[in-house]
């Protein structure tokens, strides 16, 4: 068989043949050198950038029984689960996550049944419902923290109409105290007068109707000795 399987078209004839092959055959088949084979196909498969036939070869895997020293044998687990964390092709990511995680199980002891051909579809399917669970997840999450930014967008907007408000009111209240201390009259200041009494200083407050008798006084003396000094 390794002699014929060299061509693409040889590879996947028998891929095909093996994947309709009854589990406890394939077993016989993977413990006679088809492990080997089959690293060997997916290895150059990978390299060639061969996506399709990967996507075979790895629902072929799953199909086929394996223990831990077969895993031991080569890097073939290591090349699936690179091939788990792929974001380029979904369904190769989906069944070798599959693969990685029944490899995890025959590892820790445990008993691992191989996956039916006709449940591999399933597996992508249910990977594809996760995807959108956990998508769906996200939008709704973003969803409320846009409402949430929003609602501090607002109540911030509100405060600072608030405050706006309260500054416009502070200013006006402000501008009518001025306004009123402007307009009130200023207090008059007392006048006060230095004369001479017994030879000594006296000084007296001048009422304002005192200073207007004085001022009509010095008037009329004024015109008096104008008078003179015409005559």
């Amino acid at each position: 068989m390794t002699k014929f399987s060299k061509k693409l078209v040889s590879k996947c004839i028998y891929i095909q043949i093996l994947k309709c092959t009854e589990t406890d055959l394939l077993g016989l088949f993977m413990g006679s050198g088809g492990w080997v084979l089959v690293h060997m196909w997916l290895t150059e498969s990978i390299v060639a950038k061969n996506w399709p036939l990967v996507k075979e070869l790895l629902e072929l895997l799953l199909l086929c029984p394996v223990d831990i020293d077969r895993l031991k044998t080569n890097n073939c687990p290591k090349l699936v689960k690179e091939l788990s964390k792929d974001d380029n092709h979904f369904a190769i990511r989906a069944l070798a996550s599959k693969l990685v995680e029944q490899w995890l199980k025959t590892v820790k002891g445990e008993q691992v049944v191989p996956v039916k051909l006709s449940e591999i579809p399933n597996i992508i399917s249910e990977a594809q419902n996760d995807i959108d669970g956990l998508t769906n997840s996200e939008a709704s999450l973003e969803y409320k923290n846009n409402d949430a930014t929003n609602d501090i967008k607002a109540i911030k907007e509100e405060i600072q109409s608030e405050n706006n408000y309260n500054d416009v009111d502070t200013n006006k209240n402000l501008n009518h105290v001025i306004k009123s201390e402007v307009d009130e009259e200023p207090e008059a200041l007392p006048v006060l007068k230095i004369s001479l009494k017994d030879g000594k200083q006296v000084i007296s407050q001048v009422d304002d109707d005192t200073e207007s008798k004085t001022s009509d006084v010095t008037s009329d003396s004024e015109k008096s000795k104008d008078k003179k000094r015409k005559g």
